[in-house]
């Protein structure tokens, strides 16, 4: 075979392997507990209800996705920086203990997300789950 012939093979089999690696990563990019967390922080201040709705195993007009809405968005407004302290993981649930830090104050906010695998398997967090065994009272 021509060396021409080689090098167009290889770059041809470069190019394909580029485009399935990139492919997976785009299909992959909203996958996992902690990008259900990460989206429900953004929906909650941007006031995106479609985007709760996907993330959240609850309705967004319950009353603990409400409370957990307002305690993310009041926390972002306030300057609050997230930190993971904490990840337990199980085939079906995982949990996620963050602080939020709140800059000139003391004092921090836990909140113990739970994030279940729903039935598509894509994960939602169960707002309920998270109220109820967080460190912190609406």
């Amino acid at each position: 075979m021509p060396k021409a012939a080689i090098k167009i093979t290889s770059f041809a089999a470069a190019l394909l392997l580029s485009a399935i690696t990139l492919a997976t990563f785009f299909v992959l990019r909203n996958y996992g507990p902690e990008n259900a967390i990460e989206r429900f922080h953004d929906a909650a201040v941007n006031g995106d209800v479609v985007e709760i709705a996907r993330v959240t195993s609850q309705t967004p007009d319950s009353l603990s996705v409400r409370e957990l809405v307002t305690e993310v968005y009041n926390l972002r407004r306030a300057g609050a920086s997230p930190d993971v302290e904490d990840v337990k993981r199980s085939p079906n649930q995982v949990v996620v203990w963050i602080a939020y830090r709140i800059p000139g104050e003391l004092r921090e906010v836990d909140i113990r997300w739970v994030v279940k695998l729903g039935p598509a398997s894509n994960w939602l967090i169960d707002a309920q789950e998270t109220l109820s065994s967080s460190q912190w009272s609406p």
